[in-house]
This record gives structure tokens, sequence and C-alpha cells, in this order.
């Protein structure tokens, strides 16, 4: 029976999948980094996740620093999400958010 690779060299496969992915594309990464860090939400976003932050910490942060609603804060942190360039974990109450490390 063959046995499967471990934990290590599928994390070291998918690191070189995802290096080959941002060679290959790396014009558009390089577009999309400079326009989504041009708008300052998204850029508070961004700077202020590179951790796991709870949602309520990390909305209110980004209200103060960027000037602007909640709303506009939930809205583009959703939008981010929905792109890949933040991750969610949690539900209800006990919701955070960290970056991804795309861009």
């Amino acid at each position: 029976m063959p046995t499967s690779p471990d934990l290590t060299t599928i994390e070291n496969k998918l690191d070189l999948l995802i290096s080959l992915f941002q060679i290959a594309h790396d014009e558009p990464l390089k577009a999309e980094r400079e326009a989504i860090l041009a708008e300052p939400v998204s850029k508070a976003l961004l700077a202020a996740s590179n951790e796991w932050v709870e949602a309520g910490k990390l909305k209110a942060l980004v209200v103060k620093k960027a000037k602007v609603s909640m709303p506009t804060v939930s809205r583009r942190l959703a939008e981010l999400v929905e792109r890949g360039l933040i991750t969610r974990k949690g539900g209800g109450g006990k919701v955070s958010y960290r970056t991804t490390g795309l861009i």
C-alpha cells in the first residue's frame, strides 16, 4: 500500500505552486496591489490584519484611522474577503480576520 506524503511535503508543493502563479501573474498582481492600496479603507484593513484580529476591533480601528463610517468599513471588508485578500474564521460574535498575503 503506497504511503501518503506527509504534511510538510504537501505544504512545500503548495508553496511552490503559489510561487509559480505569482511569477506567471506578476504584472496583474502588481496592478491589483497598487489599486487596492491606493484605496484608504482597504489599505487600513490589510495593514491592521497581519495577525488574527477580532472583527469589532478591526472595524473600529479602521473607522478611526480612515475616518469613514462603519458600514463603509464592513462593505470593504466583505469585498476583500470575497476576493480572497482577507480570510475569516469563526461565527456569530466570535469572528476574526487575517490577511491571506496574496498582495
